[in-house]
C-alpha cells in the first residue's frame, strides 16, 4: 500500500514538473537543442545518482547497519544489496560513458587523448563495478556465508557489531575462512573506493566544462 502511494506521489510530481517547465521545453525544442539537452540531463542524472548512491552506501548505510544489527542478519542483507549495487553502478557508469561525448560536445573541441582523459573516471568506475559484480563480490559472499555457517554451529550470530568473545572460534578452519574473506573483502573495498574516486574525477571534468562554456 505504501509503495503504491509512493508511485502515485512520484507520478504527480513528474506531472507538476512537466507543467511548470513546459514553456522551457518548447523553447528548447524550437532552438533545436532538445537532443543535446536530454543527453546532458541523462548524463548528469546518471552521474549524480551513482555518486550519491556510493556516498550513502560507503559512508552511512553499511556502518550504521553493521553497528546496530545482528551480524548474520547484516550479512544476509548485504549479500542481497551488493550485487544490485554493483549492477546499478555498471549500468549508470555505462550510461554516463554513452552520453559523455554528445552531452559535453567533446568532438568539436577536444582531441582523442583529451576525450579519453575526460571519460577515464567513468571507465574506471565501470571496470571496477564489473570486477566486483562478477568476481570479487560473489567470492566474498560465499566465504562470508561459510563463516556464518561455522559461527552458527558454535552458537554465534546474534551479536551486534564486532565479535567480542571469540573463544569458540579459535580454530584453524575459522582462521582460514577469516583470512580468505579478509583478502577478498579488502580487494573489493579498494575497488569500490576506486570506482567512487573515478566518478569524482569525472565530476571535476564535467564541472570545468560547464563553467568554461
Amino acid at each position: 500500500m505504501t509503495s503504491l502511494l509512493g508511485v502515485k506521489v512520484f507520478a504527480c510530481l513528474v506531472l507538476i514538473c512537466i507543467v511548470l517547465f513546459s514553456d522551457c521545453i518548447c523553447v528548447i525544442a524550437e532552438e533545436g537543442v532538445l537532443r543535446q539537452t536530454l543527453l546532458l540531463y541523462l548524463h548528469i542524472l546518471s552521474l549524480g545518482a551513482w555518486i550519491g548512491m556510493q556516498a550513502w552506501v560507503i559512508g552511512v548505510a553499511g556502518i550504521v547497519m553493521y553497528l546496530n544489527m545482528p551480524r548474520h542478519v547484516f550479512g544476509h542483507i548485504q549479500s542481497k544489496l551488493w550485487p544490485l549495487f554493483y549492477c546499478l553502478g555498471s549500468g549508470l557508469s555505462l550510461l554516463g560513458i554513452l552520453t559523455n561525448t554528445a552531452a559535453m560536445n567533446t568532438t568539436a573541441k577536444k582531441n582523442s587523448r583529451e576525450e579519453i582523459q575526460q571519460v577515464s573516471g567513468l571507465l574506471m568506475s565501470l571496470i571496477c563495478c564489473l570486477l566486483n559484480a562478477f568476481l570479487l563480490e560473489p567470492r566474498g559472499t560465499r566465504l562470508w556465508m561459510a563463516r556464518f555457517d561455522y559461527e552458527k554451529k558454535q552458537g554465534y550470530g546474534q551479536e551486534v557489531g564486532p565479535l567480542k568473545n571469540k573463544e569458540g572460534l579459535k580454530t584453524k578452519r575459522y582462521k582460514e575462512l577469516t583470512d580468505k574473506f579478509a583478502r577478498v573483502h579488502g580487494c573489493s573495498s579498494i575497488v569500490t573506493v576506486f570506482a567512487f574516486v573515478g566518478c569524482l574525477v569525472h565530476l571535476g571534468y564535467l564541472t570545468h566544462h560547464l563553467v568554461s562554456t
